[in-house]
């Protein structure tokens, strides 16, 4: 089972791989910033992990690794912890994205869109894993109302008469 901060990572890359693919100076940045000028070298292209990466083009491929890298660098920056154990499931949760998720990132997307197909299914696994975790939460904190508590209307009644004497006792002092 995913753990929480897994989970989290995954949905904060994915909003920023969204936010960085949407705006098309985020993505010159990421683009100068991953592959510093030499965007020609094809080790700036996940190749490995994209689906079907040949049929892909080699500017949507280094467009597409500088903005999952430089998602996963705010991501870690947001994220950031010293906690042993912590780290550990950042880790875990970085290889999950680019073992698990990339994949499933480029699949099925438009060759003459990718980068919106890419955005598009982004979203749709982000709404999964934000589910997984609002079920989660649902499960480790049971919903309680406060009308559940009969001593509810006590607080506010107690809180008026107090109210009410204050004011009455000024009014009578003057």
């Amino acid at each position: 089972m995913m753990k929480k901060l897994e989970r989290e990572f995954l949905i904060n890359s994915l909003m920023h791989l969204e936010t960085i693919l949407s705006i098309n100076d985020e993505l010159n940045f990421a683009i100068k910033h991953i592959a510093s000028g030499n965007q020609d070298d094809p080790r700036y292209q996940i190749n490995s992990k994209i689906t079907d990466a040949d049929k892909w083009l080699d500017r949507d491929k280094l467009k597409f690794t500088a903005a999952i890298s430089e998602a996963v660098v705010r991501t870690s920056k947001y994220l950031f912890t010293d906690v042993a154990e912590e780290i550990k499931e950042l880790n875990s949760a970085q290889t999950m994205l680019f073992d698990i998720y990339v994949p499933r990132l480029t699949a099925n997307t438009d060759e003459r869109d990718r980068l919106t197909s890419v955005r598009q299914n982004g979203e749709t696994i982000r709404a999964e894993l934000m589910k997984e975790l609002r079920d989660e939460v649902k499960e480790e904190v049971p919903y309680t109302s406060t009308f559940d508590n009969k001593f509810t209307l006590f607080s506010f009644v107690t809180a008026s008469v107090l109210v009410i004497g204050t004011t009455v006792i000024q009014a009578l002092r003057q």
